[in-house]
């Protein structure tokens, strides 16, 4: 079925109970690509007997004289596609969405996956993504660097420049510097928009950085994680959610990612249910952890919660 706004909290506490979704799965993105693109959206999903969700499918149509008329999951980023843990439901949905093309006249549907999927289709093996792990600390990292890497790291600074992190103040200075640098690639460049909805959408998980040198931008860049569901499904936690905003911060990270196998299973410590303010509402509730009760009094709230053990 095509999933619409009533849908919206299903289809996100899917994806952030899911070890497998992309950053570009949250219902969100479709009202980033409708407002900033124009783009006509139809996002999928399938439910079980007893209505919850168990895969979703994202699709954007992108339509022009130049490319044809296409669907794609989804567009500007490398991956999203189908989301779900059953080959029979992922059959199903790549059916669905083969029937919405049809309905379009559409040439295909591409879907962007990170590995290829059990599903007999074409595919295309011409590129590659590069991934590498990162130590326990920065001292550990700056090591594995050659001299002459850190060399040319130090040398920015003693030139004078200095770095700065915000969020959407610092949307022009960035934009001046990745346009310029688009430009003379020879490639076309996304519209501030879209980077404005990104810092507007999800202020949490979107930050900019800015490097000067004469109080002039000459680096920047931006990075973007689903900060308020960032999937580590860890046992108990409550989120104080007020403003727009978690108050409350975790309770720890482990000192090396090596350990996280070990850290994810024993600690309590985010994701698990959202507390909430009268009035106000997250729209999130994440992890594998769920809302027992809640106890109202005058200035205080009680919550009760409950989760099932992450098995790594």
């Amino acid at each position: 079925m095509q999933a619409t706004d009533k849908d919206r909290s299903d289809w996100d506490e899917f994806v952030d109970s899911s070890n497998d979704a992309e950053a570009y799965h949250p219902y969100e993105w479709r009202k980033v690509f409708e407002r900033v693109f124009g783009h006509t959206c139809f996002y999928l999903l399938s439910r079980d007997r007893s209505g919850n969700v168990i895969g979703v499918l994202p699709l954007v149509q992108l339509k022009s004289r130049l490319f044809g008329n296409f669907l794609v999951s989804v567009p500007c980023f490398n991956y999203c596609g189908t989301l779900t843990s059953s080959e029979a439901v992922r059959s199903e949905l790549i059916r669905a969405a083969w029937s919405v093309a049809g309905e379009l006249g559409a040439s295909h549907v591409e879907l962007r996956h990170r590995a290829r999927i059990n599903v007999d289709l074409p595919y295309r093996d011409d590129k590659v993504a590069m991934q590498l792990a990162l130590p326990g600390s920065n001292d550990e990292l700056w090591q594995q660097f050659s001299s002459k890497l850190r060399a040319q790291v130090r040398r920015p600074t003693k030139a004078g420049a200095t770095s700065e992190e915000g969020g959407v103040e610092l949307l022009d200075d960035f934009y001046a510097v990745f346009s310029r640098n688009m430009r003379d690639l020879g490639t076309p460049v996304f519209p501030k928009d879209l980077f404005r909805e990104m810092c507007d959408s999800f202020p949490d998980a979107t930050r900019i950085f800015i490097v000067r040198i004469d109080g002039k931008p000459c680096a920047a860049g931006i990075t973007y994680g689903d900060a308020t569901g960032h999937r580590h499904m860890d046992l108990n936690d409550v989120q104080l959610f007020a403003f727009g905003r978690p108050f409350l911060t975790d309770l720890g990270y482990p000192q090396s990612w090596a350990s996280i196998g070990v850290w994810e299973s024993d600690w309590s410590t985010h994701n698990t249910a959202w507390g909430v303010v009268r009035g106000l509402n997250s729209g999130r509730v994440s992890g594998r952890g769920r809302l027992v009760r809640l106890l109202e009094a005058p200035g205080i709230q009680v919550l009760e919660t409950c989760s099932q053990r992450w098995a790594w």
